[in-house]
């Protein structure tokens, strides 16, 4: 028989190393959302709008549509697309690239995603269900092609003036590009990959039942997903606002989407964990009892 003094150090250590697993599994999830979050963000602060309202343009003239909620349909296609996104990656990669060498912005080419934004858009103008002549059609793409080099050297000014605000602040805005660096690296993944799982295995070994450890990772599991659900998004947006209002002189909202998939994954495998070690504890105890019966 386990003694009292036995089973309150392993509730201790078990404990302990709940407290590890929810600080792991907390920074692992920022870390593996980090980029996201960020292109997202930097994306709706006004690059989106920058390509959609050009292109806009564009569709408004030589479509020749009058149906402002197709138009309406149109420009939030452009400015939800995968194309954008990487516009934004592109972006974001280059000025940290630019800050942590030490160099100033250069710029980058996104002519080949804008193209794709062109593909998309004559194709959609062309599927419409309105009449689109092959004439207004060649017209379409040809307008959209002279705004390719706008577009670019928008969003590259854009960007550029970004890259000089953090660049020229108080030193703040190299510290926040380092430890995004940092976050988003992939031996950082790695490493909070290896810790979490070094936890959660220590859990299971110094448990006295594999349902008790069942019961210990699902509550912290449920712990982390609350701290994305409902602390991370709030603190996040206060945090994006005062940093944007201090770089950038605007207000920008954080992108949370990815933090709530996140809370949400850990939700469910709390509640799994948890309904895993009650139905283990339920069929240990049954097998007991019809053990005492036989006896």
């Amino acid at each position: 028989m386990r003694s009292n003094h036995g089973t309150k150090n392993h509730t201790g250590l078990m404990i302990l190393a709940g407290i590890f697993i929810i600080l792991a599994g907390c920074i692992w999830g920022v870390s593996m959302n980090v980029r996201s979050l960020l292109i997202s963000t930097i994306g709706q602060s006004g690059i989106d709008a920058a390509v959609s309202h050009r292109m806009m343009d564009a569709v408004f003239q030589e479509s020749g549509m009058t149906d402002t909620d197709w138009l309406l349909e149109i420009q939030t296609e452009i400015e939800q697309s995968p194309q954008v996104s990487q516009i934004t990656e592109k972006l974001l990669t280059e000025m940290t690239d630019s800050l942590t060498e030490r160099r100033g912005f250069q710029g980058v080419d996104i002519e080949a995603e804008i193209e794709g934004l062109i593909d998309d858009v004559q194709t959609r103008a062309e599927e419409s269900g309105a009449y689109i002549s092959e004439q207004q059609a060649e017209l379409l793409r040809s307008e959209l092609m002279e705004k390719t080099e706008d577009i670019e050297t928008v969003i590259n000014e854009y960007a550029s003036g970004v890259f000089s605000y953090v660049k020229d602040g108080t030193g703040a805005g190299n510290r926040l590009v380092r430890l995004y660096t940092v976050l988003d690296s992939v031996w950082f993944k790695c490493t909070m990959s290896v810790i979490l799982l070094g936890l959660i295995v220590l859990t299971v070994v110094i448990s006295p039942s594999v349902y008790r450890a069942l019961a210990f990772l699902g509550g912290e599991s449920l712990m982390i997903a609350a701290a994305f659900l409902l602390v991370f998004g709030a603190m996040g947006n206060r945090l994006m606002m005062l940093l944007s209002n201090h770089y950038m002189g605007r207000t920008m909202m954080l992108e949370t989407d990815s933090l709530n998939k996140t809370g949400f994954i850990f939700l469910a495998a709390g509640i799994l964990l948890i309904l895993a070690s009650v139905i283990i504890r339920f069929r240990q105890n049954g097998a007991a009892g019809k053990g005492e019966v036989r006896g």
